[in-house]
């Protein structure tokens, strides 16, 4: 849109902005923009007019006029008549070459000018440009540092979490064990009290039901030991997956508090 209206922004033609604002809030940014152009637009003043250039150009030629001799004169009265009307082709050639040198001058002035402005301007903005980057990797930093002690408690919550229920899982499971391997005992010297109790000497016809007992104590007897040796090896395996467990809990803490571990903590948490 510039380079379409800069041939009226330099002058050449007779310029009009008509600006369309909508108070939509979806469309702002586009709003934002043309307000911005707008705005800029309308503090463009138009080029001078050859009358101007031309009363700046003797001005110029006044300048190092002064400093020289008082008996040379840049123009006849005549010819400031017609030169104030904007006729440049009136000046005559000393004086051309003397405002190409004053304009070569000015030139390289504003040339200097602009470059030493342009650095000053790259320079703002670099340091405008790394104030931003710090202020940003200071709230990542800061963000980071708050996610991971999110993390670090959320680790903590579940490793307290499981080793609770290992600790209540297995102590129900030997407390069962207990119990059974109670009942099988007082079961065994039930057993043993109630063929003991049996007297020796008995008649024969009363004494087949003793020996019948007897024989089924004996049947039952190797069963029962079975069942209890079977019982203590179960109990002595749930001692030893406790022990087991409790060690991968302890490790678990330690690697803990090794900085940079808690997502290999939160993984290992999950699958245990």
């Amino acid at each position: 849109l510039t380079r379409v209206l800069q041939g009226f922004f330099c002058g050449r033609g007779t310029s009009c902005m008509v600006v369309n604002i909508n108070p939509c809030a979806s469309i702002y940014d586009e709003t934002l923009q043309a307000l911005k152009f707008s705005a800029i637009a309308t503090q463009l003043v138009h080029g001078p007019s050859t009358k101007t250039r031309v009363a700046y150009i003797l001005s110029l030629l006044c300048e190092p006029a002064a400093n020289r001799d008082g008996s040379t004169v840049i123009e006849e009265e005549e010819e400031d008549s017609d030169v104030e009307d904007g006729d440049v082709t009136l000046l005559n050639m000393e004086t051309l070459l003397q405002v190409i040198d004053v304009l070569k001058r000015e030139v390289r002035r504003q040339r200097v000018e602009k470059e030493v402005l342009e650095a000053n301007v790259r320079e703002e903005v670099v340091s405008e440009v790394m104030v931003v980057m710090s202020d940003m990797r200071k709230g990542f930093n800061e963000s980071l540092e708050a996610e991971r002690a999110i993390m670090e408690e959320r680790c903590e919550d579940r490793i307290a979490n499981l080793q609770k229920h290992l600790k209540m899982f297995y102590s129900q499971q030997l407390q069962e064990r207990d119990e059974e391997i109670m009942e099988l005992s007082t079961a065994l010297e039930q057993e043993k009290r109630k063929h003991e109790s049996v007297p020796s000497t008995a008649s024969p016809v009363d004494s087949e039901g003793p020996r019948r007992s007897h024989r089924l104590m004996s049947q039952a007897e190797p069963r029962l030991h079975a069942e209890l040796d079977q019982c203590r090896a179960e109990l002595d395996q749930c001692r030893s997956k406790l022990f087991t467990k409790t060690q991968e809990l302890t490790k678990l803490k330690m690697q803990l508090e090794v900085p940079g571990s808690a997502g290999a903590i939160t993984s290992a948490a999950d699958r245990k």
